[in-house]
């Protein structure tokens, strides 16, 4: 093979190594489908600690991040907490 011929293979084994590279780093996580579980993950406890979510496995859990200067998040409140209390079967 002659100097020229393996530099060219080279090149295009570069030019698709950085193509896929690109491609798998540009690709994004699709969520949890329906029966599916969620991803794990671990939060502050309000009162030292730390809460997982693989500590309520069989349970409905509802994360809302939401701040007390945002009004579309003030709005939804009322609504969340009676989600919850209907699917905890309180109402």
């Amino acid at each position: 093979m002659s100097k020229t011929k393996a530099v060219k293979i080279l090149i295009l084994l570069l030019i698709l190594s950085a193509t896929a590279l690109f491609a798998l780093r540009q690709r994004k996580p699709r969520p949890p489908g329906l029966g599916e579980s969620a991803p794990d993950f671990t939060l502050p406890a309000l009162n030292q600690g730390s809460l997982s979510l693989h500590d309520f496995k069989g349970q409905v859990v509802l994360v809302n991040f939401w701040a007390t200067w945002c009004p579309p998040c003030i709005e939804e409140a009322p609504r969340n907490s009676l989600s919850l209390c209907e699917l905890a079967g309180l109402s």
